[in-house]
C-alpha cells in the first residue's frame, strides 16, 4: 500500500499543472499557413486523434482533456500532421518540452523536388530527433573513390569524422556556455549527393540543424581533389530566411583517407555552423514569454554573432553578410 501511494505521489510530482498542458503551434507550407491539416497525438503508446488545424494554420491540443487525466511532464508525445498532398511529418518529444512554447512545423509537398520517397522516409525515421536538438546531418557525397583506390563508404565515414572534429572545435571555441553536446555529425542513409530542396526535405524530416552534400573531382594535375559542399540551414525565422552556403575545398588526394583531413578544410564550416545556432536560439528567444528573459536571450546571440563577424576574414564572404543581417535585426529587436 505505502508502495502505491509513493508512486501516486511522484506521478503526481511528474504531472504538469493544468494550465500547461495544451500544446500549441501553426502548420505552414511554402511560407503559408496551411489548413485543415490532420493531427494525431501518442501519449505514453496511448493514441487519440486530435481534429485539424484551422483557417490559419493553428491548432490547440488539450492533453488532459484527450487523454482524461493531466500529462507526466516526463511523459513521451508524439505528433503527427497529415493533409492529402502533403508529405506526413512526426515530431518526437517531451510533454514538457511541447507544453513549453508553440510548436511551428512546415509541411512539405509530395511533388516536386522537396520530396523523401518511402523507402527513404523509412530510414530516416528512426534518426528523426527532439524538436530544437537535432544535430548536423550528412548525406554522401559523390566522391572518386576508384580513382583513389578506395570504397565511397570509406571517403564518406572519413570525410564526416573529419568535419564533425571541425565544426565542434570552432563552435565550441566561441560559443562559451552553449550547450554542444548535441550537435555531431550524422551520416544519414540515403544515397548520392541531391539539390538543395532535396537536402532541406531531409533536414526538416529528421529536425537537423544543418544538412550538407556535395561532390568531389581529381584536379587536373591528379594530386589534389576539389570538393565542392552545399550547406543547407534548417531552422529560420519569420524574419531570417539563411542562405544557401557554398564551401569549396581543396585537400591532397591522399588526404581523403587521413584523419588529418580536417586541418586542411575550409574555416567557414565552423563559421556557418554558428550561424545555425544563432537562427535556432533566436527562433527558441522568440518563444520566450517573459520580456526581461527574452532580452537577455537576444543579447547572448547577438554577443557571440558580433565575435564570429570580427574574427572572419577573407573567404568569408558568403558568410558576413548573413551575419550582418542577423545582427542588424536582432538590434531592432532590442531597441
Amino acid at each position: 500500500m505505502r508502495g502505491r501511494l509513493i508512486a501516486l505521489l511522484i506521478g503526481a510530482l511528474a504531472a504538469l499543472p493544468a494550465a500547461a498542458q495544451t500544446v500549441r503551434g501553426v502548420v505552414r507550407a511554402e511560407g503559408k499557413p496551411l489548413p485543415d491539416v490532420q493531427l494525431r497525438v501518442e501519449l505514453d503508446g496511448r493514441g487519440r486523434d486530435a481534429g485539424a488545424t484551422d483557417a490559419q494554420g493553428r491548432y490547440a491540443i488539450d492533453l488532459a482533456a484527450l487523454f482524461g487525466a493531466p500529462a507526466r511532464a516526463t511523459g513521451d508525445l508524439a505528433l503527427r500532421f497529415d493533409r492529402p498532398g502533403f508529405k506526413p511529418l512526426a515530431r518526437v518529444l517531451r510533454v514538457a518540452e511541447a507544453a513549453a512554447r508553440p510548436l511551428d512545423v512546415a509541411l512539405l509537398p509530395v511533388s516536386g523536388t522537396a520530396t523523401l520517397a518511402p523507402e527513404e522516409a523509412k530510414k530516416l525515421e528512426p534518426l528523426v530527433t527532439r524538436v530544437g536538438t537535432g544535430p548536423l546531418v550528412l548525406v554522401p557525397y559523390d566522391l572518386p573513390a576508384e580513382a583513389l583506390d578506395t570504397t565511397a563508404e570509406r571517403l564518406n565515414e572519413r570525410l564526416r569524422a573529419n568535419l564533425e572534429r571541425l565544426i565542434l572545435t570552432h563552435v565550441q571555441a566561441a560559443l562559451h556556455g552553449v550547450d554542444t553536446s548535441g550537435l555531431g555529425l550524422k551520416l544519414l542513409p540515403v544515397a548520392g549527393a541531391r539539390d538543395a530542396a532535396q537536402l532541406r526535405a531531409y533536414g526538416q524530416f529528421v529536425n537537423a540543424l544543418a544538412v550538407v552534400s556535395g561532390s568531389g573531382d581529381k584536379a587536373p594535375d591528379g594530386a589534389d581533389v576539389l570538393v565542392s559542399s552545399s550547406y543547407v540551414i534548417i531552422p529560420r525565422t519569420d524574419a531570417f530566411q539563411p542562405p544557401l552556403v557554398f564551401v569549396d575545398d581543396r585537400v591532397r588526394a591522399n588526404l581523403l583517407t587521413s584523419p588529418e583531413l580536417h586541418r586542411h578544410l575550409s574555416k567557414l564550416w565552423g563559421r556557418i555552423t554558428v550561424l545555425a545556432i544563432a537562427v535556432r536560439d533566436l527562433k527558441d528567444a522568440a518563444a520566450i514569454a517573459d520580456a526581461g528573459e527574452r532580452r537577455a536571450a537576444l543579447q547572448r546571440v547577438r554577443g557571440y554573432l558580433v565575435a564570429e563577424r570580427a574574427a572572419a576574414g577573407p573567404g568569408n564572404e558568403q558568410l558576413l553578410p548573413a551575419l550582418a543581417d542577423l545582427i542588424a535585426q536582432i538590434d531592432k529587436e532590442l531597441r
